[in-house]
């Protein structure tokens, strides 16, 4: 398989500016809590961690419990620091990403714990840490004072020969061991071990004699019943110049510290709802794996994604969609065997192969995954299923990043669901490519707009009676930078899947006006300019005061502004604000109309004044195969539409013979190549009324 190479553009937006200033914010807040100087660079992380936290389909306190325990590695382990930060998460972080707010409780809840875990671990360690000190320390003092700091402390203490023999041992040590201090005199602290700790601590015995090094290690205590006790061991020597030497044995019961810390490694490495591994551990194993692995071994990445599970949350309610979320990630570590699933966010998941010898490896465990998901679940009376779209790449280990790998799944994913749901798709280099030039248009769009990049051209309206230029359609083309003038078949139908077609829109509106405003007209009415509204813009709450206000600045008379939508929006489309834009004067007109399209009658609700016909329907009357009912259906059309008052446009016409039809047939107006291409503002007005340019036409 060609090497994957995907450079993408960062995230667009001001997301990263935030977050530091967060950080920074944070940092400040943090100084008067601690003596130790930090800075906003060493926060960036756990405000990442924060974010990951809140911005899947549900919380997963993972990521907030390890920023806890960030805090505390970084030695703002006091409560001060811990308060701060409370309030700083429930002030000023959900800002940073949008539904936060509601996860504050959640979000607040895992960073305490995390930062508590860690705290209670720290405190520990100092603790005992201290209490050996000052036992060797006493030792070496006088017999009177080691025996009282031997006795009085709450951990357990003991002296012993190199060889691990104790010789002197405190009531905190035998009350961990069950024994009265005496009967351990003489005995190894290693015989109440479980075996396999057994040797580990003699080891340790080994270490210290020959390298005179303390060391620290846990081991588990030997109990009836097999219950869990894990002990804290610190070892040191005490070398005494007038006496044999001597080791130190501290010993304290960490089992409940141990299953706080398990517990906040757990969440911190794995998904809450479904068990799974979360993202951050994906990541990592992949990396480790593609660090690792050399030559020709390959590995494998499933990425799917559940089609539809927004509407299954919101119909049947978010516990049972968190009761589906688990089910899937149960069927899914079922069907992969020792593959790593993870679950990555929201309704999405990971799967990582490693060993394939060939991408029929992996598309047979996404086959496998397909069938799995269209078995029903048993929420919702056993009657849902959840069909995914499931992107596959299998590589070889030796030439790929992991982001790269990811990023190549994830596109391989959503060109899976654009196509088909419920379906697999297989890494293709060459669609990927092209997805990865749409992706980047799209994280583009916003720069373009500020950089004034969206110009509009004009193709004229020609009345077929008479060949004047009654007006023109205005159309965006994109000046790139680097791609040069794009059409919009290259961006539109990406700016309304993103959204970005909205600001488009009124920028589009915005130019078109102000060029219309400065249109000459010579002894009859001032020309027109007809602009396109997406469903989008329809259904913007702002559309009305944004034609307001752009008629009153470019002071264009409402009369000479049309507004265009879709056939295909009419039977959804909300028509008050048409309504309003009528009554304010702007023509309204339905475009992209088939000969035989039966909304007709509709549109005398919608105050439209304009019908046009397709480029398919004028491409027809011309056709070998065009027949004569062909002829009548569109008569029709034509006939009904002026019965309801509408003028009826064609566009697209390419020759002579189609004009000659459409006037005919009783056509009002055309446009389309035989008359003029889109043309720049300025070659546009030499086809205003007084040019010669359309004379004979």
């Amino acid at each position: 398989m060609t090497a994957v190479d995907l450079t993408l553009d960062p995230e667009p937006g001001s997301g990263g500016d935030r977050r530091r200033a967060f950080a920074a914010s944070w940092a400040r807040a943090l100084r008067p809590a601690d003596t130790t100087t930090t800075t906003a660079d060493e926060l960036v992380g756990a405000v990442e961690r924060l974010v990951e936290a809140v911005s899947g389909g549900s919380f997963d306190p993972g990521p907030a419990a390890s920023a806890g325990t960030a805090l505390v590695d970084r030695g703002f382990g006091d409560p001060a620091a811990l308060g701060a930060s409370l309030r700083l998460l429930t002030t000023e972080f959900p800002a940073l990403v949008p539904g936060a707010a509601a996860r504050v409780g959640e979000l607040t809840a895992a960073f305490a714990t995390g930062f508590t875990v860690a705290r209670e671990r720290e405190l520990v360690r100092k603790a005992a840490l201290g209490a050996q000190a000052e036992a060797q320390h006493a030792m070496r003092t006088g017999e009177s004072r080691f025996r009282a700091v031997f006795g009085g402390v709450p951990v357990g203490l003991a002296l012993g020969t190199p060889d691990g023999r104790l010789t002197e041992v405190n009531d905190g040590l035998a009350g961990l061991l069950g024994l009265p201090a005496g009967a351990l005199v003489g005995r190894r602290l290693s015989e109440f071990l479980v075996a396999a700790h057994r040797s580990v601590l003699e080891d340790a015995y080994t270490r210290l004699v020959a390298d005179e090094v303390p060391c620290h290690l846990e081991c588990r205590l030997a109990r009836p019943g097999g219950a869990e006790t894990w002990l804290s061991i610190r070892l040191s020597l005490v070398v005494d110049e007038t006496g044999p030497r001597t080791h130190t044995l501290l010993v304290e019961d960490v089992t409940e510290q141990r299953t706080l810390r398990l517990t906040a490694d757990h969440l911190a490495t794995h998904d809450r709802l479904t068990g799974l591994a979360n993202r951050e551990v994906f990541v990592e194993r992949l990396t480790g794996v593609l660090r690792e692995r050399t030559g020709a071994e390959r590995i494998g990445l499933c990425l799917l994604d559940l089609d539809g599970f927004k509407v299954v949350n919101d119909s049947l309610g978010h516990p049972v969609g968190d009761q589906l979320l688990a089910a899937v990630g149960e069927r899914l570590d079922t069907l992969s065997g020792d593959a790593l699933v993870a679950r990555l966010g929201g309704d999405e998941f990971g799967i990582l192969l490693t060993g394939t010898s060939g991408v029929a490896d992996v598309e047979r465990l996404a086959a496998e995954i397909v069938r799995s998901l269209a078995v029903p679940f048993p929420p919702a009376d056993g009657r849902l299923t959840l069909p995914a779209s499931i992107g596959v790449v299998e590589h070889a280990a030796s030439d790929a990043s992991a982001a790269d790998l990811i990023r190549a799944a994830e596109l391989t994913m959503y060109r899976a669901k654009a196509e088909h749901r419920g379906r697999w798709a297989v890494y293709d280099p060459h669609r990927n490519d092209q997805r990865v030039a749409r992706y980047t248009l799209a994280t583009e769009m916003a720069a373009a707009l500020e950089r004034d990049e969206f110009v509009v051209e004009f193709q004229p309206l020609v009345g077929l009676a008479d060949g004047a230029v009654g007006g023109a359609e205005a159309l965006v083309r994109w000046r790139h930078r680097e791609l040069g003038l794009l059409s919009p078949k290259r961006f539109v139908g990406l700016a309304e899947e993103t959204g970005a077609i909205v600001p488009i829109g009124r920028r589009v509106l915005e130019l078109a006006c102000r060029q219309a405003s400065r249109w000459p007209s010579v002894g009859q009415e001032p020309p027109y300019v007809s602009v396109n509204l997406a469903a989008a813009q329809l259904a913007d709450p702002n559309l009305v005061d944004d034609v307001v206000r752009v008629l009153e600045e470019t002071g264009l008379e409402a009369g000479r502004l049309q507004l265009e939508l879709a056939a295909g929006t009419v039977t959804t489309v909300n028509t008050t604000p048409l309504r309003r834009l009528a009554a304010l004067g702007v023509r309204l007109a339905v475009g992209d109309v088939s000969a035989g399209w039966a909304n007709l009658p509709l549109l005398r609700d919608f105050s439209i004044d304009v019908l046009k016909l397709s480029g398919g329907v004028v491409q027809r009357l011309t056709a070998s195969d065009r027949t004569a009912l062909d002829d009548q259906i569109l008569e029709s059309l034509l006939v009904l539409a002026h019965a309801l008052g509408l003028q009826v446009v064609a566009e697209g016409i390419e020759s002579g013979e189609q004009r000659d039809r459409l006037r005919s047939l009783g056509c009002d107006t055309g446009q389309g190549w035989y008359y003029a291409p889109a043309l720049g503002p300025e070659e546009f007005i030499r086809y205003l009324p007084g040019s010669p340019a359309f004379a004979g036409r």
